[in-house]
């Protein structure tokens, strides 16, 4: 004879992911994050016609601050060879 018993409770979850704060731009695209330790990040965008932007996070993705504007290409990738050396990589359509 088996014996079973349940404690049931009811979880609430969300699943996937979902933007914590938008960007100003609804027409800007994320084409790289790259996080150089546990709170600090960096992403570049592109946006139509051709402009790049790099923002940075100092609180794990919660907010996004704005650092730099290219206004003859879009950024790409991003690589970091430590925390104090990056590099934003892009293309000049």
């Amino acid at each position: 004879m088996l014996l079973f018993s349940f404690n049931i409770s009811t979880v609430h979850s969300q699943s996937g992911w979902f933007v914590l704060k938008p960007f100003p731009n609804a027409n800007e695209n994320i084409n790289d994050i790259y996080f150089t330790n546990n709170q600090t990040g960096f992403l570049v965008t592109d946006e139509y016609p051709y402009i790049g932007r790099i923002y940075k996070t100092s609180n794990q993705g919660t907010n996004w601050t704005y650092n730099f504007t290219d206004l003859t290409g879009g950024f790409t990738k991003l690589y970091f060879l430590n925390s104090l050396t990056g590099f934003a990589l892009g293309s000049k359509l």
